[in-house]
């Protein structure tokens, strides 16, 4: 199943495999070192021939239509920019120094303590005031979204 990724072909290439073997529709093979693999490689060659016949094209044939466009539409676009928006209304409403540290470390990847060199504050202060905003953050949308 994990092989093929689906459980109903690993399921039935699988039944198809012990059928052969019981029937003696397999070629007879002389000592197998290591029957579980044997049916596990048999199996696996059942359902990739079940897969061929079904597909009358090729692998690299591509059908537009079966192709999903994961692309955002305008309702999601529209949904994000407000959701951003109300974020950075709710940053804005911080303290400068918690804000501006809050923006560089979250947001535009500063390490700790390039902020708490940057503003002149300990690496403590700076942890202090990312909870506080993430607190105040959290807060404060939870408050609006109820």
């Amino acid at each position: 199943r994990g092989h093929l990724g689906c459980a109903d072909l690993a399921a039935d290439s699988l039944h198809d495999a012990w059928l052969r073997l019981a029937d003696g529709a397999a070629p007879p093979a002389p000592a197998i070192a290591n029957p579980g693999a044997y049916v596990f490689r048999m199996a696996c060659n059942i359902a990739i021939d079940r897969l061929r016949a079904e597909r009358p094209f090729s692998a690299t044939d591509v059908v537009l239509e079966d192709v999903e466009d994961t692309a955002p539409g305008p309702l999601r676009i529209a949904q994000a920019r407000s959701s951003m928006r109300g974020l950075m209304r709710l940053i804005e409403a911080l303290p400068r120094q918690q804000r501006e540290i809050y923006i560089g470390v979250r947001i535009e990847g500063m390490l700790q303590s390039e902020a708490a060199a940057r503003y002149g504050v300990s690496g403590r202060i700076v942890r202090r005031h990312l909870r506080d905003a993430r607190q105040h953050v959290e807060s404060q949308a939870a408050r609006l979204q109820a």
